[in-house]
């Protein structure tokens, strides 16, 4: 069971969700990151990931960059939101599921560039 700790950095961190989509969103295999607004509205990034810290701070990223974000604060993840899913699973569970079976399919399109409207 989590501990108090994790509970709060859990519920801080879907505040956060909620209010302003997550606190930085990875953009490069290195570390870099921009506000959500940006990383979505100017990178054109689809964040299909959102991490938990256990401090309540939240790093979204697409599929292809998640073994990077994840490596970054590899032992602070208390939980994480995977998209489509609307709640918040433990890294437990997140070490033991294949994303790929929950995410809808990789296209050909590059994660930075846009999707026009009748793509299929």
């Amino acid at each position: 069971m989590k501990s108090p700790n994790a509970n709060d950095a859990i519920k801080r961190g879907m505040q956060t969700i909620e209010q302003i989509g997550c606190d930085r969103v990875l953009t490069t295999h290195e570390g870099g990151s921009v506000p959500y607004k940006n990383a979505t509205e100017e990178f054109l990034i689809e964040v299909e990931i959102i991490l938990i810290r256990n401090d309540g701070w939240t790093l979204g990223c697409h599929r292809t960059m998640f073994p990077n974000a994840y490596s970054l604060w590899e032992n602070e993840w208390v939980a994480a939101l995977i998209k489509p899913m609307g709640d918040p699973i433990t890294i437990d569970l997140l070490k033991k599921i294949d994303i790929g079976t929950i995410l809808p399919p990789l296209t050909s399109i590059p994660p930075k560039i846009k999707q026009p409207k009748n793509f299929k």
